[in-house]
């Protein structure tokens, strides 16, 4: 989890400086839009999204470690919830003419998502505690029942 936080953090802090350089390969400088109109867009929207690489991150840790462990049911549901809050939130933000607002969707998408799964893992990994401290127990228990039929 910190690697991916450093990571977030690395690429957030390239992602600004060099977001007119990597800018000028999509867009067109001669064109009929002024690039700085373009950049202005594009700043908000890195500024924006940006901000919640570390939730994202913590999306990709949680779901791939659940769907890893055999709990495929709970990482699709996390891809029903960011689906979800990526439909209600654009909504709201068309509604508004925001765009301002369509930058957030990632960033909040993330950040509900990134809640989500950490309760789900959470409860995850005490569901898997409680079945191993039960499967060792009917062990231990099975054991002793062996133990007292080889006496008699």
């Amino acid at each position: 989890m910190i690697m991916s936080a450093i990571f977030s953090l690395l690429i957030y802090a390239l992602s600004v400086p060099l977001l007119p350089v990597l800018l000028k390969l999509f867009v067109d400088t001669n064109g009929s839009v002024p690039f700085n109109d373009v950049l202005s867009y594009a700043k908000t929207y890195v500024y924006t999204a940006g901000s919640c690489y570390i939730p994202l991150g913590i999306i990709f840790i949680f779901r791939n470690a659940m769907q890893g462990c055999g709990f495929s049911l709970a990482a699709m549901t996390g891809g029903i919830v960011e689906l979800v809050c990526r439909g209600i939130i654009s909504v709201i933000a068309a509604h508004r003419m925001s765009f301002f607002g369509v930058c957030l969707g990632d960033p909040l998408t993330w950040l509900i998502t990134a809640i989500f799964f950490t309760v789900m893992y959470i409860l995850t990994v005490d569901h898997m505690d409680k079945s191993k401290k039960a499967y060792h127990a009917r062990r231990k228990a099975e054991e002793e029942a062996g133990k007292t039929a080889k006496i008699r």
